[in-house]
């Protein structure tokens, strides 16, 4: 038998290995569906965010022009000439100068941005309360309109993949989200 000195000996024995991947298995398996819950969280935020930023440009630019601007859902945004035709604010939206105030685009609006909704998961729900279904106006002193012409407020509520926002417009026009579950 030969003489090993501890210096020349390497490399890990079985029971070291064995060790290392069971700790690895239950790492693994402890975080991605920590890491899957973040990546809904970070959709829905997205989807969020930048439909209360069409919002707060169309109230901006309600101020700015002294004009009644409209935020609408619709099913044409990549048209040349996208109008308010959507069923639910996941569908996209417009916003633009509503002039004369129909909340729908004719021949005399100004269309001022369009937008829509990244790949989102089939069964999320976009919607918006009964004074917020279609579009959403702002006067010219920044004041929501709804869908009655009246200054009420109202809420769009996004479902996606568990994770809830729900983005409230109070009657002076101020935007704010919530968060939850559904």
């Amino acid at each position: 038998m030969t003489n090993l000195h501890a210096e020349t000996m390497r490399g890990v024995t079985l029971i070291e290995l064995m060790v290392t991947l069971s700790v690895l298995a239950i790492t693994v398996t402890m975080g991605v569906p920590a890491f899957q819950d973040l990546i809904n969280n970070n959709k829905a935020t997205g989807v969020t965010n930048s439909l209360v930023s069409a919002l707060n440009f169309g109230r901006s630019e309600a101020v700015k022009r002294g004009q009644l601007v409209t935020v609408c859902t619709s099913n044409s945004t990549a048209s040349a000439t996208p109008g308010c035709d959507g069923t639910s604010w996941k569908s996209g939206w417009v916003v633009f100068v509503d002039s004369p105030a129909t909340g729908v685009v004719d021949g005399t609006d100004i269309v001022l941005k369009v937008g829509q909704v990244p790949n989102v998961p089939s069964a999320t729900s976009f919607t918006g309360d009964a004074n917020l279904t279609g579009y959403v106006s702002f006067k010219a002193n920044g004041q929501s309109q709804d869908n009655a012409a009246s200054t009420t407020g109202g809420n769009l509520t996004l479902c996606l993949s568990g994770k809830k926002r729900t983005i409230g417009i109070n009657t002076t026009g101020r935007i704010h989200v919530d968060t939850g579950t559904c």
